[in-house]
């Protein structure tokens, strides 16, 4: 045996040899350890039940059934998950009724960062997807976007995606870089650009968004400009295909910048098709819910085209004989909204209705509170007249109330809007609403109307030598009420004071009418439930005039629907037109702006035999939107 000797310089050369093979052995012990760890993870990671435990995973956060016809996991050091035919099971906002999944895809590669996942966090350094499929909608509804290819890739401080989206042949290129990725975790804010056209089509639009995106709950940090280009008939408009819609073409630019619990909407500027609006707001990030205000400005607005650019459908005509078209109002928006606050100032210079009318300088207050839209001011020009109204609806209960008065508008010519024959000259109108109602369709609503209804028309001159088929039933009186001229006849008023219940409006002397001559005082009911109405008078002389009298040894008697009553010895034009205008009062105020205004001046109004007092239901005061 070789004892060590301290006087002796240096080692055995064995005992060297032998130190070295203790360190090789020890370093290979480590691997072998290593290596043995390692095959354990992996044979870990590979296994079945780590691949369920994934599934259950994804399942419980996401609420979607996962299923694959292949699924890997793997150490490469990274954890990296593969799959093929790969299938995502329908979550409730986006399911389709017909198909088992919403997303589908031919293979998916994900590599996980280890490090991070050790201590609960998921890194993902990137993703490649190919063959995938969304679908999207209900019935006959569903959208199918198709997505050759998709990656991601995740650097340190940045992330990229790549892709293309189908829908049939057509096809848009989308690319999205987001940096500052470390901020994702403390609440900051991330650079982000999102460019996204058409490939080889150069005027088929674009949609830009560059800038920073606060990551705080409050949005602060955020500094964005958006500009939107998606002309119609272009690639882009299948983005609304999933609506089932058509659009026309689209503009939008705006600015987005985020501090103090304020997200600014500044230089906002809009365009569906011919319409344009300007405005600006501010997002009030900060409260809890999120509450808008807001003013939005456009020079005209044409209804009809506004909803057929929007691809919104078109509603059916009129049934015969009835006021209104059959169709749903759009209650179940109110129902969407709830939950959502917001005060919007709306101004227009004009408005054009579905009718035809014109509104000129409307000024619109709305207001937004859980499933509520309050309209404490409305006011507007409309034929030489004014009108002004204010309006409470509710979801829920799909029920709204409404005040409105309208004065000095000219009936000749509103009638001239609707390229109507002018048999009538001057013919202002007044109305004074207060009333309510509750329904999913106008019909309905007109069936439980309730509150007062007045109208109050000044003088008129009917020319007998004017008018359809159905206004020569009032010139051919003529001849008898007008006195001295036989070619027409001037009405000093017509008045009617219309107390709804339910719809229904009886009593005596409920509508009257006087010409220089003659006055006419009807009894009676106009009931909106089935649109019809029964009336009846008797026509008198004033300060002696001869009438004729034997012309009217019975009752004048209106009756029938209101679109077309029958009559006998009748004023049609008079008293069957303030029957209609009593029941068209409802469709201004379901609008918002006013389907029809019919205003007159009250100094010219009759005085009927038996007056009726008018209330006045506050809508301001119940349940109003409170201020911040």
């Amino acid at each position: 045996m070789t004892v060590y000797d301290p006087q002796r310089k240096g080692l055995p050369m064995w005992n060297a040899k032998n130190k070295r093979a203790w360190m090789a052995w020890t370093i290979a012990g480590v691997l072998a350890l290593g290596a043995a760890a390692a095959l354990s993870a992996s044979a870990v990671v590979g296994s079945d039940w780590a691949r369920q435990y994934l599934i259950r995973k994804f399942e419980t956060a996401s609420g979607s059934q996962l299923h694959a016809e292949t699924l890997t996991l793997r150490l490469t050091p990274a954890l990296r998950i593969d799959a093929a035919g790969l299938g995502i099971s329908n979550p409730a906002w986006a399911g389709s009724d017909s198909e088992p999944d919403f997303l589908r895809a031919r293979s998916a590669s994900l590599k996980i960062a280890l490090l991070p996942l050790l201590i609960g966090r998921i890194h993902l350094e990137n993703a490649q997807m190919d063959g995938i499929k969304l679908i999207l909608g209900r019935g006959d509804k569903i959208r199918r976007w198709e997505i050759p290819s998709l990656t991601l890739d995740a650097g340190a401080r940045e992330a990229r995606t790549d892709m293309q989206i189908s829908a049939g042949e057509r096809t848009v290129h989308l690319n999205m870089q987001a940096g500052d990725l470390p901020a994702l975790q403390n609440g900051g804010s991330t650079t982000i650009a999102l460019h996204a056209d058409v490939p080889a089509q150069a005027a088929a639009g674009n949609i830009d968004i560059k800038g920073s995106l606060g990551l705080r709950k409050d949005l602060n940090g955020t500094d964005l400009r958006v500009h939107v280009d998606a002309p119609a008939n272009s690639p882009w408009q299948f983005l609304a295909g999933l609506a089932g819609r058509e659009l026309a073409a689209i503009k939008l630019d705006t600015a987005l910048r985020g501090q103090d619990g304020n997200l600014e909407i500044a230089q906002l500027a809009f365009a569906l098709g011919d319409l344009r609006v300007d405005g600006q707001g501010v997002l009030h990030t900060a409260q809890k819910p999120w509450r808008l205000e807001g003013q939005l400005r456009t020079d005209a607005l044409d209804w009809a085209q506004m909803t057929r650019d929007a691809g919104l459908p078109q509603p059916p005509p009129k049934p015969p004989g009835a006021l209104f078209r059959d169709v749903p109002l759009a209650w179940p928006l109110l129902q969407d909204i709830d939950g959502y606050t917001a005060d919007l100032d709306l101004r227009m210079r004009l408005l054009k209705l579905r009718a035809g009318l014109p509104l000129q300088n409307v000024a619109i207050k709305m207001q937004l509170q859980n499933d509520q839209m309050r309209i404490p001011a409305f006011s507007a020009n409309f034929a030489g007249g004014t009108a002004t109204a204010d309006a409470l609806f509710t979801g829920h209960d799909r029920r709204v109330k409404l005040n409105l008065k309208a004065s000095g508008v000219s009936i000749e010519q509103w009638r001239g809007f609707l390229n109507k024959s002018k048999f009538l000259s001057g013919a202002p109108l007044a109305v004074n609403a207060s009333v309510e109602a509750g329904g999913a369709s106008m019909n309905q609503l007109a069936a439980t109307m309730t509150g007062p209804v007045s109208l109050r028309m000044g003088r008129t001159v009917v020319h007998s030598s004017r008018g359809s088929d159905a206004e020569s039933l009032l010139t051919g009186l003529i001849p008898a009420l007008a006195g001295k001229r036989a070619d027409h006849m001037d009405v000093v008023c017509l008045v009617a004071s219309l107390p709804f219940k339910d719809g229904r409006a009886s009593g005596t002397s409920i509508a009257g009418a006087r010409t220089e001559s003659s006055q006419l005082l009807t009894d009676g009911v106009i009931d909106l439930r089935d649109q019809t109405l029964d009336l009846h008078g008797r026509v008198t002389g004033i300060d002696g005039a001869r009438l004729g009298l034997s012309m009217f040894a019975g009752d004048v008697n209106i009756s029938g629907k209101l679109v077309k009553p029958q009559f006998r010895l009748d004023a049609r034009g008079l008293l069957g037109t303030a029957a209609r205008v009593g029941a068209a009062v409802l469709s201004f105020g379901l609008t918002a702006v006013g389907q029809t205004l019919w205003d007159a001046n009250a100094d010219d109004a009759c005085k009927l035999a038996a007056q009726r007092p008018e209330t006045k239901r506050p809508v301001a005061g119940e349940r109003a939107v409170p201020r911040e």
